[in-house]
Parts: structure tokens; C-alpha cells; sequence
């Protein structure tokens, strides 16, 4: 069933082997179908119990689940010992990628060199140049941080990692133009909230207010569930509508936080 990817179906199997005759297989399987779910936390369970068993072989594709897992649960350190382990047993672009990953969000000096090691194996990884391109930002290195952001652009889109070289960008001033490529092909692959919020941050810096007035109504529509942050995107393109003296513009604008603060009040479905 997991073949045919019918998740819930595959642990509804899954399920009664756990409880009675749990084997390294059935483990790895079962881990695989609750990251397809997206219940990380039986994830983490079954894949820690994996690694428990002492007649496994040494497995680089099973710690690379298990730390991108750990990434999602935020234990980074947990993370990179995972994904180091993963490269012990076979060294791979996307365990040395998930090192970086790791590391730059715990702030390790050493990020730099396990994205090179990364590049090395593979130079077609989106998630590689997005962190290249934030980290040559961190250290002020303008052209090589251009030539990481266009390597990224030319590869298929990573909408996270892309929505945070867009704001980076934004709040350095730095090459606008990417900054907007960079939001607007990370919606293209995933139209989100924040993704609109970005845009339109970009766009206001770039002096497109009514542009971003239109971005940030989409947020607010989109973000319905996020009182504190829509508060936010309300308030800068409040002012830009202020500064613009468009009254039809204001108008909409509230408009939209009023249909987003309704939806907000609705029960869940």
C-alpha cells in the first residue's frame, strides 16, 4: 500500500506488526508513511526505534529521514548527528545539506563547509545555493551571495529557504530585483500567506506601494488564522495607503482584515 501511496491505508497494516512483531523493515516502513502524514512525532517514535535493532545494516537513507525529522521537531544538534551519520555510511549532497541546514539555524560557524561539501556531490540543489546565498548575505560577501541567489533561481524552486533570501535581501537593500524574483517564484511553487507578506514588503521597498497594498491584502485574506501577524501587514500597508491618499485603496484594505478577523471567529470545520 505504501507503493501505491495510500498512507493511511499502509499504517492501518502497519499498526498491528508494530505492536506484536516489530522488525527493522516494518519500523523504517512505518516511519516513511507517518513523514508522508506529516505525524512527526510517531515518525521520530518508530524511527528511533529502528535504530535500536542491533542486526540492521548501516542505513544512510534511514538517517537521513530521521534527521529530516529532527529538523522539523527543531533539534538541530539531534539533526546533524543524523545526518553525519548518514554521510559515515555513504556521503551524500542531501545529508551534507541537511548538516548545513542544521547548523545555520543553530548558528554554527561550520555551515559554510558542509555547504561546499554539498555542492561538491551535487551543484543542482536549490536548498544548497538558498543557504549559500543566505550565509555569503550574513558575512556581507555581495557577489558571491548575486551569484549563489541566481544559481537558486535557475533550479526549481524551495519556497522557505527562498521567502528568507527574499527578506534578507529586503532588509539589507541589497539587489531588490532578486529579492522580488525570489518571492514570486517561491509562490509559484507554493502560494502562501507569508509568501504575499514577503512580496509585499519587497514591493514597498522598492517604491511600488500600491503593488504591495494589493500583495498584503492577499496576506490578510490568507493568514486568517494569524491575528498578530496580520495586525502587522495591516499596519505598514495602512501607511503606504495613507501616503498614497487612495481612499478606494484603504477601503478594500480594510475590508480584507474585516473578511480575514470574521473567518477568524468561525469554528473549525
Amino acid at each position: 500500500m505504501a507503493l501505491d501511496r495510500d498512507w493511511h491505508g499502509a499504517v492501518a497494516r502497519i499498526q498491528p506488526l508494530l505492536a506484536s512483531e516489530a522488525t527493522y523493515e516494518v519500523c523504517k516502513l512505518a516511519g516513511e508513511c507517518y513523514v508522508q502524514l506529516q505525524d512527526f512525532d510517531k515518525a521520530l517514535q518508530v524511527l528511533q526505534a529502528a535504530l535500536a535493532f542491533d542486526d540492521r545494516d548501516e542505513d544512510p537513507a534511514l538517517y537521513i529521514r530521521l534527521g529530516s525529522v529532527l529538523l522539523v521537531k527543531k533539534r538541530w544538534n539531534q539533526a546533524r548527528d543524523a545526518f553525519l551519520r548518514s554521510i559515515q555510511a555513504k556521503p551524500t549532497a542531501e545529508a551534507w545539506g541537511g548538516v548545513a541546514y542544521a547548523e545555520f539555524r543553530s548558528d554554527q560557524l561550520s555551515t559554510y563547509e558542509a555547504l561546499c561539501e554539498a555542492n561538491l556531490l551535487d551543484t543542482e540543489r536549490t536548498d544548497v545555493w538558498a543557504l549559500l546565498c543566505l550565509v555569503h548575505l550574513r558575512h556581507e560577501n555581495w557577489d558571491a551571495a548575486d551569484h549563489a541567489c541566481r544559481q537558486c533561481l535557475s533550479l526549481e524552486p524551495e519556497t522557505e529557504l527562498l521567502l528568507e533570501v527574499a527578506t534578507e535581501l529586503q532588509r539589507k537593500e541589497r539587489q531588490m530585483s532578486l529579492a522580488e524574483a525570489c518571492a514570486r517564484r517561491a509562490l509559484e511553487s507554493k502560494d502562501t500567506g507569508q509568501g504575499h507578506s514577503v512580496l509585499a514588503d519587497v514591493l514597498a521597498q522598492m517604491g511600488k506601494a500600491e503593488a504591495s497594498v494589493l500583495e498584503a491584502q492577499v496576506a490578510l485574506k490568507m493568514l486568517a488564522d494569524q491575528p498578530d501577524l496580520r495586525k502587522v501587514i495591516f499596519s505598514k500597508a495602512l501607511k503606504l495607503c495613507q501616503e498614497l491618499e487612495d481612499a478606494p485603496l484603504t477601503e478594500a484594505l480594510h475590508a480584507c482584515q474585516k473578511l480575514a478577523d470574521e473567518q477568524a471567529k468561525q469554528p473549525p470545520a
